[in-house]
């Protein structure tokens, strides 16, 4: 799976942190463990489906943008989280 989201990356690194306030705001083991792109939504940060879809309402309305819902099942990881709004944040700068 091809990553967009790169450590290098200070636009990236942006995004990442909204997308791991959002993740911590809904789930309490979020809290306790770092957060990273690699980070897997089920296995490593304990989100569910209804998790996940507070985490994406609260990015939608951050980022003032929708993302595909055809996409969300292939959501896996934070980084797969976080590029459809990295993508759409380099695109308007």
């Amino acid at each position: 799976m091809t990553h967009l989201i790169s450590p290098k990356s200070s636009h990236a690194d942006q995004t990442l942190a909204v997308v791991a306030d959002a993740i911590r705001s809904v789930s309490a083991r979020a809290r306790t463990v770092p957060i990273r792109a690699e980070s897997f939504l089920l296995e490593d940060l304990a989100l569910d489906s209804l998790d996940l879809v507070a985490v994406i309402l609260r990015l939608q309305d951050h980022f003032d943008r929708e993302i595909d819902p055809d996409l969300i099942p292939s959501l896996r990881q934070v980084a797969d989280l976080a590029n459809p709004f990295a993508d759409h944040e380099q695109v308007a700068a």
